[in-house]
């Protein structure tokens, strides 16, 4: 099977590369026609080229048909043309092609998530796989994330459209499996009957507030990290003003 992968990431990647030449090409010969000396792509870079791919799809837990997707040779065809353009340039470093995160996220804000965003009124639904290795490593794998298409967001629909979710990997909803959600009440009576484990970030969060509310609680730490905090962030803030 992985032998199978590697070959459609080739394929994929052979064709991505082929395509960025003819793009490159038509459009180069039509401005300079007599000066067009670009060259086919050798073996020589395709293999490099293979490998580096490879490792994208390691290190980065990607899948591997995302060289055909529409979004990544766009983005690929803007590195490669601002490449192009720095061939001038003793070295090039790739990072200063490649925008920050924080910006980029900003900018889209308004794309809904979870099945309660009214932003669009577009709701999604994600499933998720946690499972931890050997090593007690916790291992999380994205299954599917789609636009949630029934009426109406009732118990009885929730619970449907997640078993069909599930029925279409071959998974369902039983005595062996656990599920992860929150104390939302619609949750809560949607995944009756699951065996459920407590999301973490609502524990922490319920001991945040018993440290922060409760006179004796006796958190210190807590209390004492809270106080850091703040005056740093009063700090900056006063930095800002000046």
């Amino acid at each position: 099977k992985l032998r199978n992968n590697v070959a459609a990431v080739e394929l994929c990647f052979l064709r991505l590369l082929t395509a960025l030449y003819r793009y490159d090409k038509n459009t180069y010969c039509l401005q300079r026609p007599l000066r067009c000396r670009l060259r086919p792509f050798t073996g020589r870079f395709i293999r490099p080229g293979y490998s580096a791919y490879l490792d994208f799809i390691s290190l980065d837990s990607r899948p591997f048909e995302i060289a055909s997707g529409v979004g990544f040779k766009q983005f690929i065809q803007m590195i490669y043309n601002a490449g192009r353009l720095s061939l001038n340039s003793r070295s090039i470093e790739i990072s200063d092609f490649l925008p920050h995160p924080t910006p980029v996220s900003r900018k889209v804000d308004e794309i809904p998530y979870d099945f309660f965003n009214r932003n669009l009124d577009i709701h999604f639904c994600s499933v998720t796989i946690c499972a931890i290795d050997s090593d007690f490593y916790l291992n999380s794998f994205c299954l599917c994330c789609k636009p949630y298409t029934l009426e109406n967001q009732t118990t009885p629909n929730v619970r449907k459209f997640v078993d069909e979710l599930l029925l279409e990997y071959g998974l369902s909803l039983n005595t062996n499996s656990l599920i992860v959600r929150d104390n939302e009440p619609k949750m809560i009576a949607a995944l009756r009957g699951a065996n459920r484990v407590g999301c973490s970030d609502h524990y922490n969060n319920k001991i945040l507030e018993h440290s922060f509310t409760v006179s004796k609680s006796r958190c210190v730490e807590v209390v004492e990290a809270f106080d850091i905090i703040k005056n740093i962030v009063a700090s900056f803030r006063r930095s800002h003003r000046q």
